[in-house]
């Protein structure tokens, strides 16, 4: 339903209101019906919807009050006329609010409350992966610590069979992956892969290769079992 048609519609019930006419859906529907004047056909289904309004009582009941309606209570009255007629749930709504807004019926916003709920909602969800975020780090840092004392203490540099001037790093290869930050010593001799990157580290693992020669020139190469990993320096 078009703003211009809408508010064309909401002139017209006014019409009706201020008539006194809001009880009789008959009445209703002639007097919509000549205020429309050469649009009411276009807008039948408009003037139906709040006719059918009528028959089921829901301007009297709109004015039955006078403390105000809230947007959920519209929504009920809305409800329970789509279900009684049949209607679907916008259709009765749009009816409902129409015939509010006619009446000048005093309707409250609840979009502070849902705001303090859906951020209240958002406040212990934040709370919930902080817990879990915390939990990660704290595991993450005990097996850094347990595989730093594990590889400190067995790792060894040498020359690998795969390649003359290649480099076997001195730790374990669960971390060594494209994209992993690794530090240098000693001119290449040896090769550490840290816990995690930062601005520190010396090197990057940009590719892994089948040959030595697969490297840039000024790449490390780091060899194993057949495998080259390529290293950049910073």
């Amino acid at each position: 339903m078009a703003q211009d048609s809408d508010e064309q519609v909401l002139r017209a019930l006014q019409r009706v209101v201020a008539a006194d006419a809001t009880s009789d859906p008959t009445r209703v529907r002639g007097m919509l019906n000549d205020l429309l004047g050469a649009d009411a056909r276009n807008l039948r289904t408009d003037v139906t919807l709040l006719v059918t309004a009528v028959e089921e009582g829901v301007p009297a009941e709109l004015t039955a009050r006078s403390a105000g309606w809230s947007a959920s209570e519209l929504g009920d009255v809305a409800g329970r006329l789509s279900t009684t007629r049949s209607l679907t749930q916008d259709a009765a709504r749009w009816a409902v609010e129409r015939w509010a807004a006619a009446l000048g019926a005093t309707v409250t916003s609840e979009k502070v409350d849902e705001g303090a709920h859906d951020e209240g909602d958002r406040t212990s969800d934040r709370r919930k992966l902080a817990l879990r975020v915390g939990i990660g780090f704290g595991i993450a840092a005990i097996i850094g610590v347990i595989v730093f004392a594990v590889t400190s203490g067995s790792g060894t540099s040498d020359r690998g069979s795969s390649g003359e001037g290649t480099n076997q790093p001195s730790t374990g290869w669960e971390g060594w992956h494209i994209g992993a930050c690794v530090t240098i010593r000693e001119g290449g001799d040896h090769i550490i892969t840290p816990t995690k990157c930062n601005d520190q580290e010396d090197g990057l693992i940009t590719d892994r290769v089948s040959s030595k020669g697969e490297c840039g020139e000024e790449d490390y190469t780091v060899a194993r079992e057949g495998t080259y990993y390529c290293i950049f320096p910073y």
